[in-house]
């Protein structure tokens, strides 16, 4: 289970932002119109189903402002560094050293709470060694921030770092930035075919897609991985494991669980034969589920001596097959958000290989298993000091087709410089 962690400042004139308890937005306000609308009306005529209603409404409301009234600050300029505060899935606090930041950086992210394109503000650190950008942030929602408040004590507390606005981070790519990545892998894989023993003068063919991109194959089908093959042995006692487990798997469950109940309790009793063929076919998932979490559980993401495993996933967005990342290929293990099926954001791990600075290559949705931070950091500091572990902007896929149009695109770019390349 993730720690939940918190550093305090050690200077009594460090600076944090103010809470921001309520937070209107436009979105919020058709919604908020209908319920009083019908609460109005059902007031008059079903008191008790207004009253449900209000109650429901007023726990939501009150469990949101619990949740804001225990949350870090998201940022604090303290004598010792930047303070970053737990985010709540998992990450915990972190206090990076003012000799490790080399610049606080405000800019915008897209907002991880609505699937539409809506941008918020974010305060992050770019660290020595990274300068695209930041390599640690938090979102501002919620929070109100002062520029010159944040400045001054930034000048205090960091001798020459300094507040700089940055661009926009995450956006969805677009058909040119695609297009640009997809020439440079085709390139890459020419130059590596061209420089292996035996080559006979014929250009490789190319059909991949740019790492960084998920498959667009992936998000318009849907695969169940119950029966996870891959079974992951840990090289190190110490190694991080992160195994899919019963309390992220309990509404999955508790759904089947409610299927069998209908089953024998409502079909059963009036179609027989029909109520037996739904009551194996609902008890099957949940066979196969416990098969999967028996033992421990599956491990969905290995922090261990050889590298960086990545166990079988039938998460849309993720590559569904396991593989095992050596530590020689890693720049950088990254955490950050990932829109799935264009619905919702989740919670992704993935690693940056060496020389591609900004795009992930491969990852892993965080999805019936409890990422924890604090031990992934612990692990990648034991077995790769020079690997950092880094916040990357949430990320949006690109539009439908944009990946394979780029794919054809490029391919018809080296066959017509194939055709115009002079013949010996």
């Amino acid at each position: 289970m993730p720690r939940s962690t918190r550093i305090e400042p050690s200077s009594p004139d460090a600076y944090r932002p103010r809470r921001v308890l309520l937070t209107l937005r436009l979105a919020t306000l058709p919604p908020a119109v209908f319920l009083v609308v019908f609460t109005a009306i059902a007031w008059s005529t079903e008191p008790l189903l207004a009253l449900a209603v209000v109650t429901v409404v007023a726990l939501i409301l009150l469990r949101s402002l619990i949740r804001r009234l225990r949350a870090d600050h998201p940022v604090v300029v303290d004598a010792r560094g930047l303070i970053f505060g737990d985010t709540g899935h998992g990450d915990g606090a972190r206090l990076l050293p003012w000799e490790s930041v080399t610049a606080v950086v405000l800019f915008d992210v897209p907002r991880t709470d609505t699937a539409r394109p809506q941008w918020q503000p974010a305060v992050g650190a770019q660290l020595v060694g990274h300068p695209d950008g930041a390599s640690v942030y938090r979102p501002l929602t919620g929070w109100s921030l002062d520029t010159a408040a944040l400045t001054q004590a930034v000048a205090r507390f960091g001798g020459g770092v300094e507040v700089v606005h940055g661009e926009r981070a995450g956006a969805a790519p677009t058909e040119a930035e695609i297009h640009r990545d997809v020439r440079r892998a085709a390139d890459a894989a020419i130059e590596a075919a061209r420089s292996q023993p035996g080559f006979t003068g014929t250009e490789p063919e190319f059909t991949g897609v740019h790492p960084g991109y998920a498959d667009p194959r992936s998000g318009s089908r849907r695969r169940i991985v119950w029966h996870r093959t891959a079974r992951y042995q840990p090289v190190d006692p110490q190694a991080y494991l992160a195994r899919h487990d019963l309390r992220s798997n309990v509404v999955l469950i508790l759904v089947f669980a409610l299927f069998q109940v209908f089953a024998w309790a409502v079909v059963i009793p009036q179609e027989p034969g029909v109520g037996i063929v739904l009551a194996v076919a609902f008890a099957l998932p949940l066979l196969l589920l416990w098969r999967s979490l028996r033992g421990g559980g599956a491990v969905a993401l290995a922090i261990d001596q050889p590298g960086v495993f990545l166990g079988e996933s039938s998460s849309p967005g993720d590559d569904h097959d396991h593989r095992l990342v050596p530590w020689a290929e890693i720049g950088a293990v990254v955490v950050y958000d990932q829109l799935v099926d264009q619905e919702s954001w989740q919670r992704a791990v993935g690693v940056r290989m060496r020389g591609e600075p900004t795009s992930v290559r491969h990852w892993r949705i965080v999805s019936g298993w409890t990422f924890d931070r604090p031990a992934l950091e612990t692990a990648v500091a034991r077995f790769a000091p020079g690997v950092p572990v880094l916040d990357g902007p949430p990320q949006r896929p690109p539009r439908p087709g944009a990946v394979m149009r780029a794919l054809i695109d490029t391919a018809r770019e080296i066959e017509q410089e194939n055709e115009n390349r002079p013949r010996d």
